[in-house]
């Protein structure tokens, strides 16, 4: 059992061997220890001089021997809060990183847009679940009027809306940004989640053919139901999403309210 937990806070197979077997016999040489573990004496000097710099053993110096005395086990512990300390200060330095490389990342020039592909009803729901909380962080960072753009045709078969609904309620529910929709033609349903977004609708010489368009903050994706299987993109790029959005706010100037249909 002490092998297990000591394999687990990183002793290595021969180093557990050599430090029970140097703790049982309390003070101990390198030749004591290989014939007692069976571990060849080069092996056993390895294992020690890595526990001596753990400092769970001390070396101690004679004339012509060398004797090797196992601290207090305690001593474990303390080589953990020991390595604490040194991450904490680790994350220190991190974050002073991080600081001074912002302004250098928001000054650099033109990136190669990030592009993922989603196939399949399933594939496309499992997206919107993993990526909503970059989505609508981006949302709140990059786009001052903090608005989630979209765009349909129609409304999103019967088993979309719900699971939507459901992972963005507790966004909803902080009001820190609102959703706008463009449509091309009226829903039902527009009114039933009038609470959760305001819907436009398009004048018919802006109308686009199919698909679906959201802008959140630096991501647009665009969403095709209609194949098969479901197609889905999404494209990380501040450049493509901030000429999205204006498309989309262009379009929304112009557009009808739905107390209006």
């Amino acid at each position: 059992m002490i092998n297990d937990y000591l394999n687990k806070l990183g002793f290595s197979e021969k180093e557990i061997v050599i430090y029970l077997a140097a703790t049982s016999l309390g003070t101990s040489t390198a030749g004591s220890l290989a014939k007692r573990t069976g571990v060849s004496r080069s092996t056993v000097y390895m294992a020690l001089d890595r526990l001596v710099n753990k400092g769970l053993v001390v070396a101690d110096y004679q004339e012509t021997t060398t004797y090797f005395i196992v601290e207090n086990p305690q001593k474990i512990t303390e080589l953990f809060v020991k390595e604490e300390q040194e991450l904490a200060g680790k994350k220190k330095l991190a974050e002073k990183v991080v600081r001074e490389m912002t302004p250098i990342y928001q000054r650099r020039g033109k990136a190669v847009p990030k592009i993922k592909f989603y196939y399949g009803k399933k594939d496309l729901l499992k997206m919107m679940e993993e990526n909503l909380d970059a989505w609508v962080k981006s949302t709140i960072e990059i786009d001052p009027e903090r608005v989630w753009w979209a765009y349909r045709e129609e409304l999103f078969s019967e088993e979309w809306m719900p699971f939507l609904m459901k992972i963005v309620e507790p966004y909803r529910q902080k009001k820190n940004y609102s959703v706008r929709t463009l449509a091309k033609i009226s829903h039902p349903d527009d009114k039933k989640y009038a609470d959760f977004r305001e819907v436009r609708y398009i004048p018919k010489e802006y109308q686009i053919a199919g698909g679906r368009l959201w802008i959140m903050g630096e991501y647009v994706a665009m969403f095709y139901e209609e194949t098969e299987p479901a197609l889905a993109l999404v494209i990380h790029d501040r450049v493509l999403a901030q000429m999205q959005r204006s498309m989309l706010q262009f379009m929304w100037r112009r557009a009808e309210r739905v107390k209006n249909k």
